[in-house]
């Protein structure tokens, strides 16, 4: 891997996740953000990474929307908070800061 020829953590933030990543998440730390509705990452996709950190947003589907397009907004002010504070997380680390 990229990361250990250079000898570097690398973070990752999984944005709406499908079944086939599972295994690179399982092997990372990072940020999984996906919705309670999302048919191609399902419960028991979740249930197979538990030791990631999962951001779970409910009533959004796998393009984190709802029916209700102010529901749909709040989930876009949500997730980019997420972001946000994962990224802010990430750089306090390299920073040495954590």
């Amino acid at each position: 891997m990229l990361a250990e020829r250079l000898n570097r953590k690398v973070e990752h933030l999984f944005l709406t996740p499908i079944k086939m990543t599972v295994p690179f998440i399982q092997k990372s730390n990072g940020l999984v953000i996906t919705g309670d509705r999302d048919p191609l990452f399902t419960k028991e996709d979740r249930r197979q990474i538990e030791t990631a950190s999962i951001h779970l947003i409910e009533d959004a589907d796998h393009g984190l929307e709802s029916h209700e397009w102010t529901t749909t907004l709040a989930i876009m002010q949500d997730v980019l908070t997420e972001v946000n504070k994962y990224f802010l997380k990430c750089l306090a680390k390299a920073e040495g800061r954590s």
